[in-house]
């Protein structure tokens, strides 16, 4: 993989909500992937707002999660 290349970009941006704070960042940023940490608490932490839950929906762009 010696061709591949990746640009990585660190920002702040205010956002009453996480998730859409995430989203709009990517939006304005012209952003091509969102990648983000889970902590894999299950399926009642989802419905409860799970941030990284909140992008994967919201997102109109891929968005990997890693745990």
């Amino acid at each position: 993989f010696d061709d591949v290349q990746c640009k990585v970009t660190l920002g702040a941006y205010a956002s009453a909500k996480a998730s859409t704070g995430i989203c709009d960042y990517a939006k304005e940023h012209d952003v091509d992937m969102i990648i983000m940490g889970r902590r894999g608490l299950g399926a009642i932490r989802a419905m409860m707002g799970s941030v990284s839950y909140a992008v994967l929906h919201e997102a109109d762009i891929p968005v990997v999660t890693v745990k």
